[in-house]
């Protein structure tokens, strides 16, 4: 399985959290239960020469947008894990010939 080795600019967000299903009662009561935890999202921002960028791009073609997976290693840990980029299409905004710049969203496959 092919990795994804791109390194992102220092600014990057993550998205985590769980699904807990929540029943009301008529007493005002309410009663909560832990379904699962939900997969993991990375947006990531880069900025690069365009050589970089056309290689990330090429990257996203190989796994067809949001069909195929790979691995990667989130920023401060310590085992890859098996993710896909959550979209479709892959925005570029090019600053001249030389520098390119997108944004990637890795959703992890739990």
């Amino acid at each position: 399985m092919e990795v994804f080795e791109f390194e992102p600019r220092y600014e990057y967000q993550t998205v985590s959290g769980y699904k807990v299903l929540i029943s009301q009662f008529e007493s005002g009561k309410e009663q909560r239960r832990y379904k699962r935890r939900l997969p993991r999202e990375w947006r990531l921002g880069f900025a690069d020469a365009a050589e970089k960028i056309l290689e990330l791009k090429d990257f996203f073609d190989r796994h067809k947008g949001a069909y195929a997976s790979f691995l990667w290693l989130p920023p401060n840990e310590t085992q890859f894990i098996k993710c896909r980029f959550d979209q479709e299409a892959l925005e570029i905004n090019w600053h001249g010939i030389r520098i390119g710049e997108c944004q990637v969203v890795l959703r992890e496959i739990l």
